[in-house]
């Protein structure tokens, strides 16, 4: 009963964590959308920075609060440095794709990326693919298809590269979620991943 009970808040902590993260993800592709417009700052600065000033900002509050987490055993910072890798292709891939596509259509097409988690998950980490999740995958990219208006030929004509980087950004993004399972099954702590994956992140752009 107790292992229920736990199993169902830890559940009910993920699906709130993964609606913020969410929210957040689409008010920054808005932010994107206005810096790019208004100040014209290109897209692969704006990734680089955002990774940057995520880094510095963390270091130092682990520094002072949590100490600890900023240590890291070398088998996993070579790992680190692989996921960070992964995710400065996903930022500039993604920022490229607001610019080409504005943020609505953007976030929309990164978040083609459940489709691929579940498909990359259910190949690489033997996660169960039962007709619930494959329905939901087709309802996923068949989304993502008819937001971006995949289906007239003159968008393909006229967006090739806007699309074709918003559904890669998409796969990034589901190989950087995929990358975060296999981190917790390391057993790292979440903050110290994310402060890695950013800095090497930041410093790969």
């Amino acid at each position: 009963m107790k292992i229920s009970t736990s199993n169902n808040l830890n559940l009910t902590r993920g699906y709130t964590i993964a609606l913020i993260s969410a929210i957040f993800l689409s008010t920054t592709a808005i932010l994107i959308r206005h810096l790019t417009q208004t100040y014209h700052i290109p897209a692969l600065v704006l990734a680089f920075w955002r990774d940057c000033f995520t880094a510095l900002t963390l270091l130092p509050i682990l520094g002072l609060l949590r100490p600890v987490l900023l240590q890291i055993k070398r088998r996993d910072l070579y790992y680190l440095v692989i996921y960070g890798f992964v995710l400065a292709i996903f930022n500039s891939l993604w920022t490229t794709s607001v610019v080409l596509n504005g943020a609505a259509v953007a976030t929309v097409l990164a978040y083609c990326s459940a489709g691929f988690t579940a498909l990359l998950g259910w190949w690489f980490l033997d996660e169960r693919l039962d007709w619930a999740k494959l329905l939901a995958v087709a309802l996923s990219l068949g989304g993502c298809v008819l937001v971006a208006g995949a289906l007239d030929p003159a968008v393909w004509r006229s967006n090739l590269g806007g699309i074709l980087t918003g559904i890669i950004s998409g796969l990034c993004y589901a190989i950087y979620s995929l990358l975060g399972r296999s981190a917790a099954q390391r057993n790292l702590n979440p903050w110290t991943t994310l402060l890695y994956t950013f800095g090497f992140a930041a410093v790969f752009l």
